[in-house]
């Protein structure tokens, strides 16, 4: 029998294994008061409460731009493409500065590599703004570190975003180490995980998920790839299996099913879930494309993976499916076209939103069947889309890398409301927290909200 809630101001119907996914993160936000001695657990992972871009309350303007509605400007030291998380009274942001100390001896480009290694130390910063004023209150530094390889141009060295869990901060430099922090910035535990050798050498930008005991992180490179669970209290490893995958820059994804809670990560080759207690591989399915980057979402029915690097690909897996999944009749559905390459899809009201490739072209699809109600359409006024979707308030936000925001009415057509502009470089997804919005550009956090 389905249990019934209410998501986003309508009724649907949900599987006990959703509510068991959703009560996860209730739980965590009603912590947080005792375990961080902060308000609540307002932003704990890049793409929101749910890790899914939905928000359920809030009311953040729907026009801005120049002087209007933009209620602080905050520059950042050093820069970052990352996504700020929100506890509290409190915006975590992590960026990496470039030192003035060289490296010596300088680093060896990789033969495969197309980028450069930096030939100067970085070092990496953890800030804390207050969120109502923009004020930092404290700025922690993680590491100091010599890069062994460049990073694509569209990137930094602080692409990864944090992640809480209601009880410490944990920041993912890859390479550069993997940290848990308390909410003053205070080192709890560090972990070295190696050198990560990427695709070209476009750098590193996989972000760790949460939930319970349970610190996931992703390692997929041009070396031998691994998935990791890890204790949270502690930094050991719990389970480490090994990946026959090349680079991803993919987020994992708690996936709740009957059998157990799964851990669900894209791939070039195959996406896969995994059970969280024993990492053993619950089902499968391939192929995608290179560079298989935008994280999955889930409904009650399918789980919907996609890639869109030269090559186009959806694939709508039912919940509880089990074994080899290609090729078979098991899938629910699945499409060729107009896939993202780097934002991550939205799920919102029933229907899911999708950009094309790195572009600003919008699909809305039926995620029961597939069918298009909005085909590549283009946002007028946007150029290229790195930032995952978010949806609030009955409409959906899209950041394209010039700062360009569209705010569409959510819906079977494409309603476009209006195009606001902050003229800045962002790659990171958008945040909100009740009426105001937090745009991250590399260098600045920018808090909008209704002025009157």
């Amino acid at each position: 029998m389905n249990d019934m809630t209410r998501t986003d101001g309508i009724m649907f119907s949900l599987s006990r294994s959703v509510l068991i996914g959703l009560s996860f993160w209730s739980v965590a936000l009603s912590s947080s008061v005792s375990l961080c001695r902060s308000e609540e657990l307002w932003w704990p992972h890049w793409r929101g409460p749910l890790a899914n871009g939905v928000v359920e309350k809030g009311t953040p303007p729907l026009e801005w731009g120049g002087a209007k509605n933009i209620d602080w400007v905050t520059q950042v030291v050093g820069a970052g493409a990352s996504t700020p998380i929100i506890v509290g009274d409190r915006l975590f942001v992590v960026s990496a500065e470039e030192t003035s100390r060289a490296v010596d001896p300088p680093p060896n480009k990789h033969p495969d590599a197309r980028t450069e290694p930096s030939q100067w130390y970085q070092r990496f910063w953890l800030t804390a703004l207050n969120r109502a004023t923009g004020q930092e209150l404290w700025r922690k530094q993680l590491t100091e570190a010599a890069p062994h390889e460049g990073h694509h141009k569209t990137n930094t060295y602080a692409g990864g975003s944090p992640v809480t869990d209601g009880k410490r901060l944990y920041i993912s430099l890859g390479s550069y180490g993997l940290f848990a922090c308390d909410f003053d910035g205070n080192e709890l535990w560090r972990k070295d995980l190696g050198a990560m050798r990427t695709r070209r050498g476009w750098g590193e930008a996989s972000t760790p998920t949460i939930q319970g005991k349970h610190l996931i992180v992703a390692w997929d490179s041009e070396d031998q790839s691994r998935l990791m669970n890890l204790d949270a209290d502690s930094g050991e490893t719990q389970w480490e299996v090994l990946r026959d995958e090349p680079s991803n820059w993919s987020t994992p994804i708690f996936v709740p099913s009957e059998s157990g809670l799964q851990v669900v990560l894209n791939g070039t080759n195959r996406v896969r879930g995994y059970s969280v207690d024993s990492g053993e591989s619950i089902w499968e399915v391939g192929s995608l494309s290179v560079n298989a980057i935008p994280s999955p979402v889930f409904d009650e029915e399918f789980i919907f993976c996609m890639s869109g690097y030269k090559k186009s690909v959806i694939y709508a897996v039912p919940r509880g499916s089990r074994g080899d999944l290609t090729g078979a009749d098991r899938i629910g559905w699945s499409v060729d076209r107009d896939t993202p390459y780097v934002a991550s899809p939205l799920l919102y009201r029933g229907l899911l939103y999708m950009t094309k490739g790195l572009g600003s072209r919008l699909s809305v699809l039926d995620p029961k069947t597939g069918a298009s109600y909005v085909a590549a359409e283009p946002l007028k006024g946007l150029t290229n889309v790195y930032a995952s979707p978010i949806g609030v308030n009955g409409f959906v936000y899209i950041v394209d890398r010039e700062g360009n925001t569209a705010v569409l009415r959510a819906g079977k057509t494409l309603d476009l409301i209006a195009v606001n502009r902050i003229n800045d470089t962002v790659d990171a997804s958008p945040v909100v927290v009740e009426d105001r919005l937090y745009l991250r550009s590399w260098t600045s956090v920018y808090c909008i909200r209704e002025r009157g």
